[in-house]
């Protein structure tokens, strides 16, 4: 099964195309972690990750309803981190949920990484979304 590597598009293909590679390194506490997924010449060859959280601590409040489990704090934090034509690297979009389970896909290329930051006592497992053909 080969891989579709994101310089092939101009968009991010529908979440139902691509398929879900775990991290390793599983599950991830509330540090803040620095991710790349290195693929020749792209430093963060994937179209996004998703989350799933594993542990919470008592008294972080939870509502469930019909459409989730959310959180009464933001639980999981994404910054892109992208670099320009001379190494700089400079901050992208933050992208924050209070969700117990989810993805984020990015909005522009070419990605250097991500830091992904937990909230307190938090771990979560995390996987890369790629498409493979």
């Amino acid at each position: 099964m080969a891989e579709l590597p994101i310089s092939s598009l101009f968009q991010v293909p529908p979440i139902w195309l691509m398929s879900e590679e775990a991290l390793p390194g599983n599950p991830y506490d509330d540090t803040t972690h620095f991710l790349q997924r290195i693929r020749g010449l792209q430093n963060l060859d994937c179209f996004g990750i998703s989350f799933v959280l594993i542990t919470v601590p008592a008294g972080y409040g939870l509502t469930v309803d019909g459409v989730g489990n959310h959180y009464d704090r933001v639980m999981i934090r994404v910054l892109e981190i992208h670099s320009d034509s001379t190494a700089l690297l400079h901050n992208g979009p933050i992208h924050e949920s209070s969700e117990a389970g989810g993805y984020f896909t990015w909005t522009t290329w070419p990605l250097y990484g991500i830091d992904v930051q937990l909230s307190p006592g938090v771990t979560a497992d995390l996987n890369w979304l790629c498409v493979f053909t």
